[in-house]
């Protein structure tokens, strides 16, 4: 999945990370990413890949896992 790469690599160029350091189990608190921080992140994210993801997914996510899955969901609707 081409789009799951483009949101490692952004994530880790946003949070100055390696994107080896990002995984499905990692938390958003782990990153140092706190809810407000997540919110923005998400929205340059949305921004960034011309995505849009569902408020109550956005809301809900605790780890990178919680934001692919919610990615992954938005390419079986397409």
């Amino acid at each position: 999945m081409r789009l799951k790469q483009a949101i490692l690599e952004f994530l880790a160029n946003e949070l100055h990370s390696e994107t080896s350091a990002i995984t499905d189990e990692t938390t958003f608190d782990e990153l140092g990413v706190d809810p407000s921080q997540q919110a923005d992140l998400m929205h340059r994210l949305q921004d960034s890949l011309a995505i849009i993801l569902p408020e109550e997914k956005v809301a809900n996510m605790t780890t990178i896992g919680d934001l692919l899955d919610a990615v992954e969901d938005l390419d079986e609707v397409e």
